[in-house]
């Protein structure tokens, strides 16, 4: 994994009382999902480095999906 896939840091469309040391606490999967249908890269993934807690947040929902198990569990 790296920070080349385009997407932000955050998302635009999360709540206006985040915890700037969780932002994503109250963000499910079903709103990452519904940010992802109309969001518009800025660029080609992989033409620049920039971090991002959303493209990492989205491995791990995807790495839940694919394996069947809690990222939790993923990680230990």
């Amino acid at each position: 994994l790296n920070h080349t896939s385009g997407l932000p840091r955050l998302p635009n469309d999360i709540d206006d009382d985040w915890n700037p040391n969780n932002p994503y606490v109250k963000y499910d999967s079903t709103r990452l999902y519904n940010y992802l249908k109309t969001y518009q890269l800025p660029r080609k993934p992989g033409a620049l480095f920039e971090y991002s807690n959303l493209g990492m947040g989205m491995a791990g929902l995807l790495m839940e999906r694919e394996l069947n198990v809690p990222y939790e569990k993923i990680i230990n």
